[in-house]
């Protein structure tokens, strides 16, 4: 979903991000330990839970720490290498988690087969999401309406800025900034009456 006002300014909505939802959807069926901080958002919002896997669960949260960041951020610009082997050993474009294989989870076997073993499953609760959720996040256009009343404030056109939100279904209300303009957003904050106030704040400190 975008709202564009050519040639000044564009709004990105990232909705339903598969390659995102199926960590948190992992993190929150396996009960892996990693609690929100930093770039990680609070727990997924599912009900009900689904059921742990059994078998060995070495490395885990470590794994999963690596899966994500590597996700959210492709450029890698946040992520201290030193702080995973796996980008010492292999670097970043040898990463890939794509299914069924999943290969950016090589060091940790254990985090790839309970992933390779269930990716399917959360695909389909994705796509369960998308057919109930699809009439309930804002409309873009009144992303756009936002824009276009701090422009009336300030009484001019805004400067170009481009601004990418990529909604996450999480028991969260922090919105998380990944780099430049570019923010993880808890889609009950995007829904909620806080959004237009503080989506108004950001765009006039980019306008």
């Amino acid at each position: 979903m975008e709202h564009e006002a050519i040639p000044s300014w564009r709004i990105a909505i990232d909705e339903w991000n598969f390659a995102l939802e199926l960590p948190l959807w992992i993190r929150a069926a396996e009960r892996i330990n990693v609690p929100a901080g930093g770039m990680v958002p609070g727990p997924l919002d599912v009900d009900p839970l689904p059921a742990a896997s059994e078998g060995e669960r070495t490395g885990l949260a470590e794994g999963w720490h690596a899966w994500w960041h590597d996700v959210i951020d492709a450029s890698r610009a946040t992520i201290p290498s030193e702080d995973y082997r796996h980008v010492r050993v292999h670097g970043p474009s040898a990463l890939s988690y794509a299914p069924p294989d999943f290969a950016g989870l090589a060091d940790w076997p254990d985090l790839a087969r309970i992933v390779r073993a269930r990716w399917t499953e959360a695909e389909r609760w994705n796509h369960r999401r998308k057919r109930r959720g699809a009439a309930e996040l804002m409309p873009s256009r009144t992303n756009g309406d936002i824009v276009a009343d701090v422009e009336a404030e300030l009484g001019h056109a805004a400067a170009p800025f481009e601004l990418e939100f990529v909604l996450l279904p999480v028991l969260d209300e922090r919105v998380r900034r990944v780099r430049d303009l570019r923010f993880l957003v808890p889609e009950r904050f995007y829904t909620g009456p806080r959004w237009p106030q503080w989506l108004r704040g950001l765009v006039r400190s980019v306008a």
